[in-house]
């Protein structure tokens, strides 16, 4: 199972006696061990393979980066061209399309040198011409320059979305297209117009779209009206948390590659007070890792859990920053105290906010995926250690 964006990987210092932390807080590379996850690998190879749209929803850092970048390697291999683009933070229209002439140049340099036979791809993209620059060791870099500065940025966004499906229509290979945090573009004014254009380019390409993302609701709302985008045409795949027992005997495994021994129970007992979330199981690991000796403990993980929480307060102390004091106030409830009913007498006053708010409330937390409705139909803060940051005010 990949634990998050962030994979276990295992070096050795050949002769050097130093044993490295297997638990490395990198993104995934290739090559590198990932763990499971086999049941979502294979659903997106086979929508891949009959060109089928998904949308892939989980919560921030639950890895689908990883989960992705392991596909498209598969994928890769077998021939594909794989066009990975993140629209995490984008600003603007003009801005995505840079993004995406500018991935869209380095995958086909990737499958075919633009230095050598892939120069035929060098006017590939009307709207952007590619800029070569190289370090030291020879290696090209590449970055993108608009042909035409005076373009209407809807215009250059329309433009380079009909430039890769010429590629993918052109079936010189089979492609395969990652759209990550692809519900960040409602957050641009012209986001109707963006979502608009984007339908109209690619929709009946004959590829797989993968439209991922880590604020749930809104990507989920981008499928959900017909009208709006492409609702009959994405399988939706929701990732869930790490089981148990193929977590804890991975974790188990990686401790004994390195000498060290932790007991069942205690690997259990380590996922679960990361409950089960990827992020929190590879920190967590990685801290006990850190502390212990050649016997894991509880007391080791327990300790590690109080020294992640307090490292990541920085982070959590900005998630709280842009909220109301309401908004605050039901979160701090909820984390204390999750709730099937956030409208009962009881949770009302727990919360000491008025019954009438609190919908809207919640509508705005679950919007920025703070928080989130379990399949047993209980309300609750998505990040657990943030939870339990938040008791702690």
């Amino acid at each position: 199972m990949t634990f998050t964006d962030l994979p276990l990987r295992h070096f050795r210092n050949g002769g050097s006696g130093i044993m490295p932390n297997p638990f490395r807080l990198e993104v995934l590379g290739e090559g590198d061990p990932f763990c499971d996850r086999q049941e979502e690998v294979q659903q997106l190879l086979r929508c891949a393979r009959a060109t089928q749209n998904m949308v892939l929803a989980s919560p921030r850092r639950y890895g689908k980066t990883s989960l992705c970048r392991k596909v498209q390697k598969i994928l890769h291999d077998e021939g594909y061209l794989c066009f990975a683009f993140d629209f995490s933070g984008v600003d603007g229209v003009s801005e995505i399309a840079r993004r995406l002439a500018r991935d869209m140049f380095k995958t086909l340099h990737a499958r075919e040198s633009l230095l050598t036979r892939g120069k035929r791809w060098l006017n590939a993209l009307s709207a952007f011409r590619p800029v070569l620059t190289f370090d030291h060791s020879g290696e090209a870099a590449i970055s993108v320059t608009r042909a035409n500065e005076t373009q209407d940025p809807r215009t250059l966004l329309e433009q380079t979305l009909e430039d890769l499906a010429r590629i993918i229509e052109s079936r010189e290979w089979p492609c395969h297209v990652v759209m990550d945090e692809f519900q960040d573009l409602t957050k641009l004014a012209e986001s109707q117009a963006v979502e608009g254009i984007v339908r109209k380019t690619i929709q009946g390409l004959p590829a797989s779209f993968v439209f991922s993302g880590s604020r749930r609701s809104l990507l989920l709302a981008m499928f959900s009206d017909q009208k709006r985008f492409l609702t009959l045409s994405a399988v939706k795949m929701f990732l869930p948390p790490l089981p148990i027992s193929d977590t804890s005997q991975c974790i188990a495994s990686f401790f004994a590659q390195e000498g060290r021994h932790i007991d069942p129970q205690v690997s259990a007992a380590l996922v679960a007070a990361a409950r089960q979330y990827p992020f929190y199981v590879q920190r967590l690991a990685s801290e006990v890792y850190e502390r212990s000796g050649r016997d894991v403990t509880m007391e080791d993980v327990e300790l590690a859990k109080m020294s992640v929480i307090q490292s990541e307060s920085g982070l959590y102390e900005t998630m709280i920053a842009p909220l109301t004091t309401r908004q605050l106030k039901l979160l701090k409830t909820l984390s204390a105290n999750p709730s099937a009913q956030l409208t009962s007498a009881e949770f009302v006053v727990k919360a000491e906010l008025p019954s009438s708010s609190i919908s809207d409330i919640r509508e705005i937390l679950l919007r920025e995926d703070l928080i989130e409705k379990t399949e047993e139909g209980v309300w609750r803060v998505v990040d657990p250690f943030f939870s339990e940051w938040l008791n702690k005010l």
